[in-house]
């Protein structure tokens, strides 16, 4: 296939992807059992939280950069690539350390790394870049929920922060469907 016609196809399947989830999102009840907000975590979990605490935002955020870089590392040495795996992770250590210093400036203790039980490995590099895309639009998207709170600047701050990297990190992954397309 042409490349102009891969990224049509790309385009079309990212935009589904993309009004699936948000259909997923606004119309799942929590009492819904295909997704259990007490089982699930990070971006998922806050997603489903109709009562967010300073605390529950920093928790989740740590949470989902815990299980995306806990993915990635995973990804890396189960197939053995670098790019945009390795970016991505490392990346995903500085998103950690900059929620770290919120929880020492508001005096909570950080959260210990609990994301084994929740980490997804796919089968195949394709698979694995699909999954960076809906994780990353579901952390996008956790993100935003925490700007339309009430929050003090500087976690705010770190919260635009990161939901900028993981536009990036989502293009990122994109262009890896497309590689691998």
């Amino acid at each position: 296939m042409s490349t102009k016609l891969n990224r049509i196809i790309l385009i079309i399947s990212s935009l589904a992807l993309l009004f699936s989830l948000a259909i997923m999102l606004h119309s799942t009840d929590v009492n819904d059992s295909a997704v259990d907000p007490e089982a699930s975590y990070g971006a998922y979990s806050a997603l489903y939280d109709n009562d967010l605490t300073l605390e529950d935002m920093l928790r989740y955020a740590v949470e989902d950069e815990y299980l995306a870089h806990g993915e990635y590392v995973t990804i890396i040495n189960k197939f053995d690539v670098e790019r945009p795996y390795t970016n991505i992770a490392s990346s995903e250590l500085t998103h950690l350390a900059m929620l770290q210093e919120l929880y020492v400036t508001y005096d909570i203790e950080f959260p210990s790394d609990t994301s084994k039980e929740h980490l997804v490995i796919p089968d195949s590099l394709l698979s694995a870049a699909n999954t960076g895309v809906e994780a990353e639009i579901a952390n996008i998207n956790m993100y935003e929920t925490f700007l339309n709170q009430d929050i003090p600047d500087d976690v705010r701050a770190v919260f635009e922060a990161l939901a900028k990297a993981s536009a990036n990190h989502l293009t990122a992954f994109t262009r890896q469907i497309e590689k691998l397309s």
